[in-house]
């Protein structure tokens, strides 16, 4: 009787460990489905998880419609392997910048105003580049509405510059940050602060130190994704979510 008893204990018990095994398909990798887009206060973008057209006759995945120029660089793609978690889902966005070209898509929201302080946070991966050692390339730049990101008009921007043969991600307004020293075929979690106080906005990578630079003194209304200034070397970036 002891020994049917027993029998019947392990039964019971392997019954409820096979029972809890679902729990663990929750835990979905990063890039795949169960990715949750961060929703920022003024902008919250998935550039792929949504179901509004991302431009002209473009796909139907992003939060917003973007304004293309040049020609068509733009495309959504399935995320590169290796995004932390819910940084960038199934789809991201794709910038195939040529040499010397100026191709962009870009955004307008309501203007936030220069007192207002906010992080910009996004997943960054650099599939490709040609910058020449002791040059600088234009990424993404936020100005007000209808500026361009040249020096003047822009707020602040993210460049990618090659020092020496290093590249470093930069942040850049009317100072420029020191770098932060990056690889291709990586994803990097970015944050760009803008700061009430124009010299404290900063550039930081993967949550380390944060990279001091002077914002212009301008309202943020439109982000440009690609070279809208700066467009000498050709590139190509991959934009998982954004949110401010």
């Amino acid at each position: 009787m002891r020994r049917i008893f027993l029998s019947f204990a392990v039964l019971l018990a392997c019954a409820l460990v096979m029972a809890q095994e679902p729990l663990f398909i929750f835990n979905k990798p990063a890039g795949g489905g169960g990715c949750t887009t961060p929703t920022g206060t003024h902008y919250t973008e998935s550039f792929g998880d949504s179901s509004t057209s991302c431009w002209t006759a473009g796909p139907s995945t992003c939060n917003h419609t973007y304004t293309v120029t040049g020609t068509a660089a733009q495309s959504i793609i399935t995320s590169p392997a290796g995004a932390p978690a819910n940084t960038a889902c199934t789809n991201s966005l794709q910038m195939a910048i040529p040499d010397a070209n100026e191709h962009i898509i870009s955004n307008t929201f309501t203007s936030i105003p220069n007192s207002t302080s906010f992080d910009v946070t996004f997943t960054f991966y650099l599939s490709s580049q040609s910058v020449a050692s002791g040059n600088s390339i234009e990424l993404i730049c936020f100005t007000d509405n209808g500026d361009s990101c040249d020096s003047s008009g822009r707020d602040f921007a993210l460049f990618l510059a090659n020092s020496s043969g290093t590249l470093t991600l930069v942040g850049q307004g009317t100072t420029t940050s020191t770098g932060v020293t990056i690889t291709t075929a990586t994803w990097y979690s970015v944050t760009l602060h803008h700061d009430s106080t124009s010299a404290n906005c900063s550039l930081s990578v993967d949550g380390g130190a944060a990279k001091t630079f002077t914002c212009n003194a301008n309202p943020v209304a439109e982000v440009y994704i690609g070279g809208q200034h700066s467009f000498a070397y050709a590139y190509t970036m991959v934009i998982g979510n954004m949110a401010f």
